[in-house]
């Protein structure tokens, strides 16, 4: 149950992250939708390689020793 938590947790966060940067780059940076995109995938990238770095990390934490 702990490693369900830190999965949706760690989801909740990275959309969390997602919308604040596509929200300061839609108003306040004032950058074109294409260039919006663009960025997204190129700072998704890392993002979704480190979650998954991660939950690895967790889930051989967690595993019984054998």
């Amino acid at each position: 149950m702990t490693n369900v938590l830190k999965v949706l947790s760690g989801i909740w966060f990275i959309i969390l992250v997602m919308q604040i940067v596509a929200g300061f780059s839609s108003y306040i940076a004032n950058l074109p939708d294409y260039l919006v995109i663009v960025f997204m995938l190129l700072f998704s990238v890392p993002v979704v390689y480190e979650f998954k770095k991660g939950i690895e990390r967790e889930l051989e934490k967690d595993s019984p020793e054998q």
